[in-house]
This record gives structure tokens, C-alpha cells and sequence, in this order.
């Protein structure tokens, strides 16, 4: 995922890409949801200009596995 830190988008390019469906899911630290989108590619933008600063946790969650990123929001 970069880049990280990060103002507004984070480009996050799954590694060993499975084909089908992706469910993406932003955590705050506490573990709530603050957003969640759906891709069919393994490489996707999320955008994250409407939460305020902080530490994120960006789930990324396939049939075959999950995967989760730690990314700060300037």
C-alpha cells in the first residue's frame, strides 16, 4: 500500500493475486468501520479524504485469504 502516510488515496496492489471478488474494510484503531468498498481487480484505490488524521487499518479480504495494512492519514 502506498504511499504511507498518505493525505487523501492509498493505491493498494494485492501480492499472488486471486481472480474474483475483493472486500476492502477501513478500521479506526478500536476495531469500527469507518468505510468499506468492493473491487473485482487486485490492484485499487481507496480513498480516505473524509476521515480525519489518524491510524487506519485497511482490510482487504478474498475468498483465499485476508490480508490487513496499517496506514496513517495525515
Amino acid at each position: 500500500a502506498y504511499p504511507n502516510p498518505t493525505a487523501d488515496k492509498v493505491n493498494i496492489s494485492v501480492e499472488n493475486a486471486w481472480i474474483g471478488e475483493y472486500n476492502v474494510s477501513v478500521k479506526d484503531l478500536l476495531g469500527k468501520e469507518v468505510m468499506s468498498q468492493k473491487s473485482n481487480t487486485s490492484a485499487f484505490q481507496v480513498d480516505l479524504i473524509s476521515l480525519p488524521s489518524g491510524l487506519y487499518l485497511i482490510q482487504v479480504s478474498h475468498k483465499n485469504g485476508t490480508k490487513t495494512i496499517q496506514i496513517a492519514k495525515k
